[in-house]
């Protein structure tokens, strides 16, 4: 202030000393030299702050205006497996973070996406109908699916090379075939399977004390994620090689992505383009965030630019958290 004043600071300290009205929250004030200290009395700051922190009413201030509309993605369990601390240790950084934003002011849109199809699944289906002998459990099913699914992928292990591979790589892709078209004897044990993970989830999720604005499913978007690679593929955007249809990013040093496998089936970067497009369109956001470990940097560098090339105006909008 000595510019604005033309004064000497240390009298201007003084003066302000001088003039300052008395607040229950400033203990007492003093100066030194140009400087004028507050010290707070801690007391009236608990007795203003701790029972707003400890009712919620702290964290509901809006703190900042105007901010973008944000859909955010985590907690991504696959049915047919068991769940595990990697799950909660996502679980717990992605509803910090939606707490945050919410804390922020940021309208948010808070998501989940399960995968509840893909090969994960058939090996358990395949499992449970070639070789289980066991009949379910009456609780936690669920659980008791990431076992067989267990099961499945060591004897699969154990039979590479065997009269039997061929034959186990049949009836995986007629599994994965069943699901997408909706139909058959697989679907109709996924419906019932499925719904034994989901109950799991759902403990899982009301012991924690997280809730979800909206769930999304890997099945959802399973046939029309093909449909949409397929489209592209008409325009010229995405190529076959070797009976399979992808892109080359060599030129983003990101190399080929693969988005159709030879049998035609779709993979996780598929259902994730379509999924993007999915979430800007129903939601109406601004911002997209995915909580995913940074195992995952790859596969995310890999959609959002392919998101890009297909003209998608959001992917510049699309932003992976990564954690380790």
């Amino acid at each position: 202030l000595a510019n604005a004043f033309r004064g000497n600071p240390a009298q201007i300290a003084t003066n302000l000393l001088e003039n300052i009205s008395k607040n229950p929250l400033v203990d007492k004030a003093t100066t030194a030299g140009p400087y004028l200290n507050f010290f707070i009395n801690t007391q009236t700051l608990a007795n203003d702050v701790i029972p707003a922190i400890n009712n919620g009413d702290f964290f509901k201030r809006e703190i900042t205006e105007n901010s973008p509309k944000t859909i955010i993605e985590f907690s991504q369990p696959n049915t047919h497996k068991e769940m595990h601390v990697g799950h909660m240790r996502n679980l717990c950084l992605g509803d910090s973070i939606i707490k945050l934003h919410r804390y922020c002011g940021y309208p948010t849109i808070s998501t989940t996406f399960p995968g509840d199809v893909g090969t994960h699944v058939a090996k358990c289906l395949w499992y449970y109908t070639e070789h289980n002998t066991e009949a379910p459990p009456t609780t936690r099913k669920g659980a008791w699916l990431g076992t067989l699914y267990t099961k499945a992928n060591n004897l699969l292990e154990d039979q590479k090379g065997s009269d039997k591979e061929e034959e186990n790589r049949a009836i995986l892709t007629k599994i994965l075939k069943e699901l997408e078209s909706k139909s058959g004897k697989y679907f109709n044990m996924w419906v019932e399977t499925r719904k034994w993970s989901i109950d799991l989830m759902n403990d899982v999720y009301s012991w924690a004390n997280v809730e979800f604005d909206s769930w999304y499913w890997e099945s959802d978007v399973d046939s029309e994620s093909v449909k949409l690679i397929k489209e592209y593929q008409e325009k010229g955007l995405f190529k076959e090689d070797q009976g399979a249809v992808g892109i080359d990013l060599s030129d983003e040093k990101l190399g080929f992505c693969i988005l159709l496998k030879s049998d035609g089936t779709g993979l996780y970067a598929t259902k994730d383009i379509e999924l993007a497009r999915r979430k800007f369109q129903d939601y109406n956001v601004e911002k997209s965030i995915y909580i995913v470990d940074n195992r995952q940097s790859h596969h995310f560098k890999q959609v959002f630019n392919i998101l890009g090339k297909m003209g998608f105006e959001n992917s510049k909008n699309c932003y992976h958290l990564q954690y380790e």
